[in-house]
Parts: structure tokens; sequence; C-alpha cells
């Protein structure tokens, strides 16, 4: 059994690659390739699981990958450029790759897994997932003339699903911080308001609330697990500004 385990995170790692890279070919039949690539995701953790698809466990660890595959889909929507879309969809299935071995380590093979690899992967994860999302949600408005409050009303459910993720690996408790939370998520929404009245592309806005993702979400994790010192604080606070200062500068205005 734990052979045939061995072998999920590399076949549906190989199966997604070629599921998107069809993609790309045959744009008629896109929805399908979402749906397979969807299917893939949750047939590998079920399997992974042993079939427990209706435990607290299973959906905690099925979040995440369902949300990038989601994000990734709704993304690819809106590029033309074939580099670009190679490119990303690399990283997203890399990322992918990383978080099942993960998995597979925790469950199958716990000798080989590090502590907190599940934590940290899902933490790089995530912010691709908000890149893609954002980026894809903030080209409704461009492309489609979607009104932004129906913008803020994805984002803010999005939010939820991805932080509780979050804070259930890392074993965070939900109610004994909920204030934290929603504040947490009020931040991150109100940023994203100011954003959108910027003269910056989408790909750009999905970059900049990737960034605050990133700064925010970290500082608040490690705050709740009592481990924040000025040390950390300083590093988050130079790689978010030299980021966001990287993007805003090579960003195209007006």
């Amino acid at each position: 059994m734990v052979l045939l385990q061995r072998f999920i995170p590399i076949i549906s790692t190989i199966a997604l690659f070629f599921v998107w890279w069809l993609s790309f070919s045959r744009k008629e039949w896109f929805l399908y390739f979402v749906a397979a690539a969807l299917i893939i995701v949750f047939l590998s953790l079920a399997q992974l699981l042993n079939w427990r698809i209706f435990s607290k466990q299973f959906l905690g660890f099925f979040v995440l990958p369902f949300l990038l595959q989601g994000s990734l889909a709704s993304w690819l929507v809106f590029i033309d450029q074939d580099w670009l879309k190679t490119v990303v969809m690399i990283l997203a299935i890399f990322g992918y790759a990383m978080y099942i071995e993960s998995c597979f380590n925790y469950f199958h093979h716990t000798k080989a897994y590090q502590p907190y690899a599940l934590a940290n992967v899902s933490s790089y994860l995530g912010v691709l997932t908000v890149w893609l999302y954002f980026s894809a949600v903030s080209a409704l408005s461009i492309f489609f003339q979607t009104p932004r409050y129906v913008l803020l009303v994805f984002i803010f459910i999005f939010l939820v699903i991805l932080l509780l993720q979050s804070m259930w690996i890392e074993n965070i408790r939900l109610l004994p911080n909920i204030g934290f939370f929603l504040v947490l998520i009020f931040v991150l929404l109100q940023f994203y308001w100011t954003v959108l009245y910027l003269p910056i592309g989408w790909l750009v806005t999905g970059l900049v609330m990737a960034t605050l993702y990133y700064f925010f979400v970290n500082l608040g994790k490690y705050h709740l697990l009592q481990s924040l010192d000025s040390k950390m604080v300083f590093r988050y606070v130079l790689v978010s500004v030299l980021a966001l200062s990287g993007v805003l500068a090579t960003a195209q205005w007006f």
C-alpha cells in the first residue's frame, strides 16, 4: 500500500502538467481540463488519506490545492502570452508537487517528513494563489466592467477560506482569535479597495496584494504563535518593501 501511495505525488504532478499543457492548445475544451485538474487533486489527496473524504483533515488538506488550481484556471483565461502561461503553470505545478510530496511524507513516510514542512509549503503556495486569484478578479473589473463591490465579495469569500486553511495547518485555534482573524481580513480588503484605484494593470494589482498578504499574514501568524520578535518583523518589512518597490517601479502607470 505504501508503494502505491509513493507514486501518487509523481503521477498526479505529471498528470496535472499534461492537463494544463493541453489546455493551451485546446481552448474549446478548457472547462473540461479545469475539471480534470480538480479531479486529479481530489483523487490524489483522497488516496493519500485512505479515502477519508468526509473528514475535517481531508478538507483542510484539499482546500489549498483546490484554490490553487481554480485560481490558475481563472488567471489563464485572461492571459494571451504563451510563454507567461507556461512559466506560471510550471511554477504552480512545482508548488503543488512540493505540497503533495509533503502530504505523502506526513502520512506515509514520517521519517522523511521535516517539521513544519507542510506549513512552510502552504505559506508560499498561499502567496502564489493570492497573486493568481487577485489578478483574475481584478481583470473582471477591466474586461467585464464588474462592479468593484462585487469584486470585494469574491475577495472576502476567498480570504475567509484561505485564512481558515492557513490557521488550521498552523494549529492556530479560530475561536480565541476570531477578532484578529476578522481584522486581518478587513485590513486586506481595505488595501485591495485602495489598490483598485491605482492606475496599474491587473497583474500588478495581484502582485501588490500578494506582497501585502505575505507581510500581514506571516506577521499575524507568528504573533498568534507567540514567536514574533524584532528581527522577524524587520525581515518581513524589508522583504515586503523591496518587493513592493520593485513591483511599483517597473509597473506600467497610466
